[in-house]
Formats: C-alpha cells, structure tokens, sequence
C-alpha cells in the first residue's frame, strides 16, 4: 500500500504530446480504444470487445452524467477574445437544472479567461455611434452563448439537419432529446423575446444554417481555390449579419454588403489562426489548401480593402465610420503578424507552405508576446486611413 504522505507530485508528471490528446470522439463509439492491464503486463483492444475481457460475475457501474456546455466565448470592439467559464448558479437558486430552466435572470460563479482584456466596456455597435441598450446586451448575450452550441450540432454530434431547423423555427415547442438541445432551445427562446426584428433575425440565421450545411464541403473534399473561399466568406458574412440582426435599428444603405464582406474577412481572420487544428481534422481552409502563404496574404488584403471601401460608402455619419474603421483594423492587424510567421515557415519546405510538415508550435501564432503586440499595433499605424 501507497500511504499519502509518500506520493510525490513529480509521480504524476509526464511528457504528452499534442498529437496524443484526442480532442473528438470517434464517429462509431464503440471504436474508440480499451486499454487492458493484465498480470502478465499492459495491451490494448476495442471497446466493443470489453465483454470478451470481463470475468463472469463482473459489476459494471455505468455513469450516465453529461458535461454542460459552459464555456462562452465575446469578443470586444478591439478584437480581444474573453471567455467566461460558467462554474454553477449562485442565485436564485444552486441547481444547475432550475438554472437552464428559470425565465428570469440567473448570477453565475464564473472564471474569465483574458480577464486582463476586460477592465471595463460592453459590447457595442459603433457605426450607429451608441452603445448597447439594455435589451440589446441580453439579447446579444444569449445570442452569443447559443453559437457554440449551434456550432456543436454541425461539427461534433451531427444531428439531422432537420432537426436543427425544427429547432430554430419553434424552440419553446421542440422536445429536446438530449441536454444540449434543452439547453440551445432555452437560448433561442431568450433571443425571441428579445428580437426587435424577428423576420430579420430568421433570414439571417436561415442563411447561417445554409452556409454552415455548405462547410460540411470542407472536411476532406477535393475544392477549389474559389469554392473554398467562397464557402468561407458565406459563413464569416452571414455570421456576421446574424450578429447585427438583433439590434434595434433598420439596415441601412449599404450596410448589408459591407458587414457581409467584413464577416468573410474575419472568417479568413479565424482560419488564419486556427490553421493547426484545421489541418490536423483534414478541414479544407484557404490556408490547408493554398500552396504559399503569399496567396493568402493577397486574398487578405484585398478583402480588407473591399470592406473598407464598402463601409466607407454605407449612409453611416462620417465619423462613427472612421471610429469603426479604425477598430476594425486594429483588431484584423494580428492576421498580418501571423501570416509573417506561417511565411518563415515556408523556407523549410523548398518555399511552399505544407502545415503537416510542422509543429504546433511552429502554427500557432501567440499574441500575448509582446513582440507580436508590437508588430500588430505597426501594422495598424501604417495603414493609410
């Protein structure tokens, strides 16, 4: 026997690469790998074999418990990503259950991660040249926290696409067969309540739900330049455009193609840094498929120059569009910073861009140095507004 006071911390310390974590299930559950400690040493098998593996007699103890979906991801007006980790409700009630299901405000005991880019300031809509109202905020904060698992229901558990539009069209009615939906469904209803214009919100997120079925494409199929981005920017532009359709005031001219144009910029923005992961899954973006990061750059700023151009000649006062420019283009600069950084890893392969060629490490583009703060903030500041 092992007392407590002879277990040592450095006993638990191990070297675990990336590349061993599973990060998703297998498709067929059954699949996945069953690690068998025996007297004559450690082997592995399948799970679909435990029974061959079990002496007569075993007690099988089954946990049916279920992780919430708890992590929310805003991002500020600057571009800075917060996420808040809902740890349990304090008030009115401690019941997680009671939590999901109440119809009135719940305070959460939460962890925020980049706290340190969250000293003050809420969300806003600087082009219109306000902040939030206060229905707005609520609305957006549901809004925000049901993207996740929207999301979830495309890329991780696969439900029907039938369902999910069953789903979006009456979420107060659907009956929800698992946590997830009860949850979503909860959500969705909170952002009814608080829609100004309901058949605008249904129109963007029909679009949302087209151009999220269209990214399936993206996973191993053989694409185009053209059709990837092109899938891409439908997702980033209608993304967007479902963000802005629970404010309180009308489209205005020029607006819907400028916001369009700027979500598909951003979407580039996203796959940008999320190239490891992307080409790790077999996903398709413009930058698993492009051979050199030069084409990306291109494509990149032509698009930020289209937004621009665009947002500029939306009927918006001349100085809440330069103020939403000037945001707009600082958070975007860190693409630049990255793109640097995939680039130089191009001379390691004959001047071509192969990301299964390198590291994690290599890939991922960390803007908590300073020095990339500082390249970002350079690029910004030569920008010729």
């Amino acid at each position: 026997m092992v007392y407590p006071e002879h277990i040592s911390m450095d006993d638990y310390h191990y070297e675990l690469s990336q590349e061993r974590i599973a990060e998703y299930p297998v498709k067929k559950r059954d699949h996945s790998r069953l690690l068998l400690l025996k007297h004559d040493g450690i082997s592995e098998d399948s799970f679909y074999n435990v029974d061959k593996h079990l002496p007569e007699g075993s007690l099988m103890v089954f946990n049916n418990t279920r992780v919430i979906r708890a992590r929310l991801v805003f991002q500020k007006e600057t571009g800075a990503r917060i996420e808040v980790f809902c740890l349990e409700p304090v008030l009115p009630t401690h019941e997680i259950n009671n939590a999901f299901e109440s119809s009135s405000p719940v305070s959460w005991k939460c962890l925020i991660g980049n706290a340190k880019k969250w000293k003050s300031g809420r969300l806003s809509m600087p082009l219109r040249g306000k902040a939030m109202m206060e229905r707005e905020r609520f609305t957006s904060t549901y809004q925000g926290a049901l993207t996740g698992l929207y999301d979830d229901f495309f890329d991780k558990t696969h439900i029907d696409p039938e369902g999910i539009r069953k789903m979006m069209d009456d979420p107060s009615g659907f009956p929800a067969s698992s946590s997830l939906e009860q949850l979503f469904t909860i959500l969705l209803t909170k952002v009814h309540e608080g829609l100004y214009d309901k058949d605008l919100f249904n129109r963007m997120f029909e679009q949302v739900f087209l151009a999220q079925a269209e990214s399936g494409k993206q996973a191993g199929n053989a694409l185009s330049i053209e059709e990837i981005k092109d899938i891409s920017f439908r997702k980033g532009g209608f993304s967007l455009l479902f963000y802005r359709s629970i404010f309180s005031h009308e489209l205005i001219e020029g607006e819907e193609e400028a916001l369009y144009n700027a979500g598909g910029l951003m979407q580039l923005g996203n796959d940008i840094f999320d190239v490891y992961d992307d080409d790790r899954q077999h996903i398709k973006t413009l930058l698993t498929a492009s051979r050199t990061m030069n084409e990306v750059r291109d494509i990149f700023r032509d698009q930020m120059e289209k937004s621009i151009r665009l947002i500029r000649k939306s009927a918006y006062m001349d100085k809440d569009k330069s103020a939403y420019i000037h945001k707009f283009a600082l958070a975007i600069s860190r693409c630049f910073v990255c793109l640097d950084q995939l680039e130089g890893l191009q001379q390691k392969t004959g001047g071509e861009f192969i990301p299964s060629e390198y590291s994690r490490n290599e890939l991922i583009c960390d803007m908590e140095k300073p020095a990339n703060l500082l390249r970002a903030i350079s690029y910004y500041v030569a920008y010729k507004f």
